[in-house]
């Protein structure tokens, strides 16, 4: 594949930076990822004890404890809910930059093609041997 170079910025490296910088967030994401999987798993755990609690008559200080648990582990799960959002809002804005800057490159190729075949084509008809 031949560089593509636009006002001395190869196109080429620009998109292979781009497939470099994604693999950097990742980590954070997965980091998210699993913190989020490990609350909700605690959370199905807080909601099966409860569901067993109510079935017995009365309730006790133990089960008020595990409410307030489940509350404050439903509040950290919806922080790290916003965080994924806001690192795939961040991906997404880079990804945007990307497409636009790719879009316009391409714009630009396809001027310098359309110019070239129009300098060929009064060319081959100053020049009658270029036809052939």
């Amino acid at each position: 594949m031949f560089p593509q170079v636009i006002q001395g910025f190869n196109v080429n490296k620009f998109i292979l930076l781009g497939m470099l910088l994604f693999p950097l967030l990742s980590p954070l994401q997965a980091q998210l990822s699993s913190d989020r999987h490990d609350l909700e798993k605690e959370l199905r755990v807080i909601e099966v004890l409860l569901i067993q609690a109510d079935e017995r008559p009365g309730h006790t200080e133990a089960e008020l404890a595990m409410v307030n648990r489940q509350i404050r582990l439903r509040e950290r799960l919806l922080g790290l809910l916003g965080q994924e959002v806001l690192e795939h809002e961040a991906e997404i804005g880079e990804l945007d930059d990307q497409i636009c800057y790719i879009e316009e490159s391409t714009d630009d190729i396809r001027e310098k093609y359309a110019e070239s075949v129009r300098a060929i084509y009064q060319l081959k008809e100053k020049h009658v041997w270029l036809s052939v």
